[in-house]
């Protein structure tokens, strides 16, 4: 499995690539979407090696106002919501809760309750992406996976 470059590093580079002249917002989004690929596909692996997975419609992660995402990952949700004319509907929604709370995209289902789904599923930022997927290096130096407690709980029982 290769490793993901840190935002810093990665516009650094592209930086370097582009031999200084600045790239356009067009062709960071671009690069965005191709590291937000990388990460999925990464994710799949890991996945079919461990198991580990979300649950189907689950979205504890999306109810938490702790869960921050950076300018730079809503790139590509935001050229989305552009090109869809949707950007005022989200931005009044997400001013209706005084820019806190649960997060504006995910619609809890009205039938199961507990569970939901994402609206711009495709276009999600990278915190989505990887929440449950994580890992930081501990204080022994090996690798220990972040993951949320419903996932936790799932691997425990098994």
């Amino acid at each position: 499995m290769r490793f993901l470059l840190p935002p810093q590093k990665f516009l650094y580079m592209w930086y370097n690539e582009k031999m200084f002249n600045k790239p356009t917002l067009r062709e960071i989004i671009e690069k965005i979407r191709i590291i937000f690929s990388d990460i999925d596909r990464n994710i799949q692996v890991f996945q079919k090696k461990t198991a580990l997975s979300c649950q189907n419609g689950c979205g504890q992660c999306c109810l938490s106002p702790r869960v921050e995402t950076t300018a730079l990952e809503m790139f590509p949700l935001l050229e989305y919501l552009f090109s869809q004319q949707q950007v005022d509907t989200w931005h009044k929604k997400a001013q209706d809760v005084s820019f806190n709370g649960r997060c504006i995209f995910y619609e809890p289902d009205v039938k199961f309750p507990n569970k939901g789904r994402c609206l711009v599923y495709a276009h999600r930022p990278g915190i989505c992406r990887l929440y449950g997927f994580s890992a930081f290096i501990n204080k022994n130096g090996k690798r220990s996976l972040v993951t949320c407690s419903i996932i936790k709980n799932k691997e425990n029982e098994t």
